[in-house]
């Protein structure tokens, strides 16, 4: 028998640059990185000491690193800290991305919890990239959620409802123990199974357990809401179709192009109210802020609510949302109010027997809905053969005639209805462009739960796993080689953040930040000459939300020549050097 020979493990020497390929996706991740400013996206460094004086101790793991490693563990369905720390000492891939580097799982899981808004940063710095470089469209949008399950079971969510049952049921075994502890008394039978000691620490228990569900009420009634939890206070029982669980709801926004996720959103409550907030944002950013422009947002019945119908076209969204069916009443055979047609012009109803329902056009509150009435006399329907169909028995007691409300977003929902119904091809993309994300995330790589608590440590492990998503995306549409170029054609991906007192860069140390008393020249020299470029062309100087924000504009503008004149000239920035440098040189800025 023939076999290949084996090396002698002994003498076996790598090097590790050898072992990944030119066209490796690690590749990708380490240029990624490397083009991202860190302290501008408010990682953080242990081992700054502003204007202290370091006294030395123990080194710190610098950022890029860990970011490296988690970027490469989400993408490769890694992202327990105990296995990337693993894949640190076994993975050659890792080996050559960190340099070698074993940081400890306790590092690599304190680096994820205490950056989660730099991580957002990251995510949002990622996809201005993808958007410059062609891979995002602009005119159709799809918007979903899909429950990811918390770290929080529902064991430890309570409601109202179940705090009282709860409390009810301590009271009662309470009273039977305190009836078990008379009957001892009183007849000192041995029989008993319980002695007097062991029935007071029971006792004792239940008190205690009072006392919690007591403190759990009391924060439900300060706090308005309708659920708390204990592990995992942000986590609430969300239901969908017939299951129920401890979960956040994540919502997505993807692009018509490549259907790369442009937006995301980590809430805790259920689809209704999120459409106009989600499919903004997602406009302002696509569309650089331009309220000129329209956008098609696609969505499922879930997000058929006519006051976020409404809310979209004002802002020039035109929504193709699933129509939801009315419920039928509990007397089967009345007629819904969908059997009766609405006269726009007119502002009437006319009901099956082809009688008018008027409206005196007073808008009222009915369960916290503003509605109006329209009404029809009694008189008129006590002569209708309909009569049994359409009142319920009450209504004919009290002689009263058939009424319907309606709200003051009907429009909206009437005029996405009919569009749905008329281009049906177009909500029939929405599968499609927004299922797949999840499909992908939550099968195929398994991330169907959080492993973090919180709101933002939440919304910080989904913007790695989106940001993961779309480069996995992205290389698929260009390929690893195209992406490395251009990545290495753009500068350094700056992210300003939001501070009261300008920092920029020290020369002796990247992350360390002093104050800058140029402040005021730079801001009225950026204001003059590069507002009409920035808000004209790159439309990027706007926040999530469409406003200017100019103290984040100069400290971005700020931050990047300030690096330019350390790394060239070797000489603090100045107006001069502003004027004689073309708007077209600032390649890249994300602002909040």
């Amino acid at each position: 028998m023939r076999f290949i020979q084996h090396e002698d493990r002994e003498t076996i020497l790598l090097q590790l640059s050898e072992q990944i390929a030119g066209d490796n996706e690690t590749r990708l991740v380490d240029a990624f990185v490397d083009k991202v400013d860190l302290a501008s996206h408010g990682f953080t460094f242990k081992t700054d000491k502003g204007d202290k004086a370091d006294l030395g101790g123990r080194r710190e793991y610098h950022p890029a690193d860990l970011l490296k490693l988690y970027v490469y563990g989400y993408i490769n369905q890694v992202r327990s800290s105990r296995q990337l720390s693993k894949h640190c000492r076994i993975n050659l891939e890792v080996k050559w991305l960190v340099s070698n580097l074993q940081p400890s799982h306790n590092t690599v899981n304190k680096f994820r919890k205490n950056n989660p808004d730099a991580l957002n940063e990251l995510f949002r710095t990622f996809n201005r990239f993808w958007k410059q470089i062609g891979l995002y469209g602009n005119e159709d949008i799809a918007i979903d959620g899909s429950f990811f399950a918390a770290q929080n079971g529902k064991q430890h969510n309570f409601s109202s409802d179940k705090i009282k049952k709860r409390l009810a049921h301590i009271d009662k075994k309470t009273e039977d123990y305190l009836a078990l502890l008379d009957q001892i008394d009183k007849e000192e039978d041995k029989a008993l199974k319980l002695s007097e000691e062991e029935v007071a620490a029971k006792l004792a228990v239940l008190s205690k357990r009072k006392e919690k569900y007591q403190v759990l009420s009391n924060i439900l009634k300060e706090s308005g809401d309708s659920q708390v939890s204990t592990t995992d206070s942000d986590a609430r029982l969300l239901s969908k179709g017939k299951g129920a669980q401890m979960a956040y709801n994540v919502q997505i926004a993807t692009e018509e192009e490549n259907k790369m996720i442009a937006y995301y959103e980590v809430t805790n409550q259920g689809d209704t109210k999120a459409f106009h907030r989600v499919a903004k944002a997602t406009k302002d950013f696509l569309q650089d802020g331009d309220e000129t422009q329209s956008i098609n947002a696609l969505g499922d019945k879930g997000f058929n609510d006519a006051e976020q119908l409404h809310l979209c076209q004002q802002d020039n969204i035109t929504t193709y949302v699933a129509h939801k069916d009315e419920k039928e009443p509990k007397k089967e055979g009345l007629f819904t109010k969908s059997k009766f047609v609405y006269n726009r012009a007119e502002d009437t109803y006319q009901c099956p027997n082809d009688e008018t329902l008027k409206t005196t056009g007073n808008f009222f509150k009915n369960r916290n809905r503003k509605v109006k009435s329209y009404q029809v006399s009694f008189k008129i329907c006590e002569g209708c053969p309909l009569k049994e169909s359409c009142l319920s028995p009450k209504s004919i007691e009290k002689r009263k005639g058939r009424s319907i409300t309606r709200s003051p977003y009907e429009n909206a929902k009437d005029d996405n209805k009919k569009r749905v119904s008329e281009n049906k091809e177009i909500y029939h993309l929405r599968k499609a462009m927004v299922e797949h994300p999840f499909g992908t995330i939550k099968r195929q790589w398994g991330y169907s739960y959080t492993l973090l608590k919180g709101f933002k440590k939440v919304s910080g492990e989904f913007a790695l796993i989106f940001s993961a998503y779309n480069l996995r995306r992205a290389t698929s549409i260009l390929g690893v080689n195209e992406l490395l170029n251009r990545i290495n054609q753009a500068e350094m991906l700056v992210f300003s953040l939001f501070l009261k007192k300008l920092v920029v860069t020290s020369p002796t140390s990247h992350h360390r930040r002093k104050k800058s008393p140029q402040y005021d020249l730079f801001q009225s020299v950026c204001k003059r000459i590069f507002a009409p470029f920035l808000t004209l062309k790159v439309g990027c100087v706007t926040d999530w939300y469409g406003s200017i924000n100019w103290s984040c504009i100069v400290s971005g503008i700020f931050h990047y020549f300030h690096k330019r004149s350390i790394s060239s000239c070797k000489r603090p920035v100045d107006s001069e050097m502003i004027r004689n440098s073309t708007p077209n040189s600032l390649s890249f800025l994300a602002v909040s």
